[in-house]
């Protein structure tokens, strides 16, 4: 087994992190192609940790989930939760949502590119392996690497409305 420490991370925003985690987003959407850099092409097939932004829910997030047919695939209805966002009522049952902490791991897939130039690229995600509880830690954008005992805070922190750093990702 891997030591953690060597994983890269990829953020994003909620709900989609649990989702992914729980099996019903099969591909991240981004505008870019991670294998187009070498450094990062070594990650097709390599496990990721799918790390949940800080970011609060977008307050349409109902509306674009029903658009993704993820819903329609659990056979159940989608809509909001309470106002902070903390507890969603999602496909027929309560989730309850972590922000600003690492879900657990999925298997990276070979980017697809996409159909016309309006759409993203598709980057398939696979085999979620959720961790037994959130570990709360600061994000970064693109692919960085998962070192959560460096960088731990408490919950409380992780509710509140924490910027996340860049970093070189090889682009």
């Amino acid at each position: 087994m891997r030591d953690q420490t060597s994983y890269r991370a990829l953020t994003v925003w909620q709900p989609w992190a649990s989702l992914i985690m729980e099996g019903f987003k099969p591909f991240e959407f981004r505008g870019w192609d991670f294998a187009a850099w070498p450094a990062l092409r070594a990650l097709i097939g390599q496990r990721i940790v799918i790390h949940a932004a800080s970011r609060k829910l977008d307050p349409y997030w109902p509306v674009r989930l029903q658009r993704t047919g993820a819903c329609a695939e659990l056979r159940g209805t989608c809509h909001g939760g309470d106002p902070d966002g903390a507890n969603i009522w999602l496909c027929d049952h309560i989730h309850t949502l972590a922000f600003g902490a690492g879900l657990g791991t999925v298997v990276l897939g070979a980017p697809v590119p996409p159909r016309t130039s309006a759409h993203n690229w598709s980057w398939p995600v696979s085999e979620p392996r959720p961790f037994v509880q959130p570990i709360y830690c600061r994000g970064a954008l693109g692919f960085w690497v998962w070192n959560p005992c460096g960088d731990l805070y408490p919950a409380e922190e992780a509710a509140g409305d924490v910027k996340e750093a860049s970093h070189a990702d090889g682009r």
